[in-house]
Formats: C-alpha cells, structure tokens, sequence
C-alpha cells in the first residue's frame, strides 16, 4: 500500500490492483463487510465500497502479470493503433524474428496511417509507455537465434497489416 499525506495530516491509502482483486475476493468468498473490509485494509468504507461496485473488473485482472503491482491502470490514447501492434508483435515473436524499438516506431507509424489516425507520432515516450502496458522486455539472443544475418531486415507483409488494420476500421 502507498500512503500519502493528505492536506488533513490523514493518510491516504491506495490499493494495488492485485490488493483490489483480492478484497473483492473476499467479499465473495468469506462474505465479509465492508466495514471488516475496510479495518483489514487501513481504508474506508465508502472506498471498499467504490471497489466492490466494480468488483467484475477487479475481479477479471490477471495478478500473475507485472501491472498487477500498479496503483493504476494506465489507458492508452490509441487503443485500436496498440491493439493492432500487440497482434503485430505476437506474430513477429511467433516466427522467431528480431524486432527493436525503431522498428516497432516505423510499423506504429504505418498502421496508424492504415486507421486513418492523424497527430500520431511513434516517440520514444510513446515506445517506452507502449512497451510498459505490454509487458514487453529487451531480451539477448543467445545460441543458433544469435548467429543470424543481422543486415537483413525482416520481411512485413503489408497485405497482412492492412487486414489486421481494416478490422478495426
């Protein structure tokens, strides 16, 4: 829990988004109050309670994946452009090739031209934040993956993109 100082000298307590899954959890399985709730987590009740409202949402998050330790979900302000991508780089990584962030930044910019999406431009504060929200790392090649041909460049099947693209038109 992250405690802060509020302008009362109270201290405010944020839940992780694992520890909001897990209150829900107990309210459905031990069918505590929410005034037990809230004594077990140092928080309020009408906070226990703003949780329980949504408790299908909290409920539905995986705790296995990094984020999980967030205070936040983080929302992107082109789901449609990182949806694509996210398929994108799954199928990239099922055929074993190598990508790295200015490739990932190049395909960004030409999906988002394929929705019709203006004012985008693939940053590096873009790539970092994508790459957080997807949980993805930078991973050294070893072995027989390592000895390939770095000069060539993978080959993009456009006509795969603008199908991946045109579903979300």
């Amino acid at each position: 829990m992250r405690e802060n100082k509020d302008t009362n000298n109270k201290k405010k307590k944020s839940l992780t988004l694992a520890q909001k899954k897990k209150l829900c959890e107990k309210q459905r399985d031990q069918k505590l109050s929410g005034v037990q709730l809230a004594a077990q987590y140092g928080i309020s009740t009408s906070t226990v309670f703003d949780i329980l409202k949504r408790s299908e949402h909290w409920l539905s998050i995986d705790t296995t994946l990094p984020n999980a330790n967030n205070f936040r979900k983080k929302s992107s302000v082109y789901p449609q452009l990182e949806e694509v991508m996210s398929i994108w780089i799954d199928q990239q990584i099922s055929r074993n090739l190598t990508i790295n962030g200015p490739i990932i930044q190049q395909k960004a910019v030409e999906c988002a031209n394929l929705l019709d999406i203006t004012n985008f431009s693939a940053s590096a504060g873009w790539l970092s934040n994508f790459k957080q929200r997807n949980n993805l790392h930078t991973y050294k090649k070893k072995g027989e993956a390592s000895s390939a041909p770095t000069g060539q460049k993978p080959i993009y099947r456009v006509a795969d993109m603008y199908q991946i693209c045109t579903q979300y038109v």
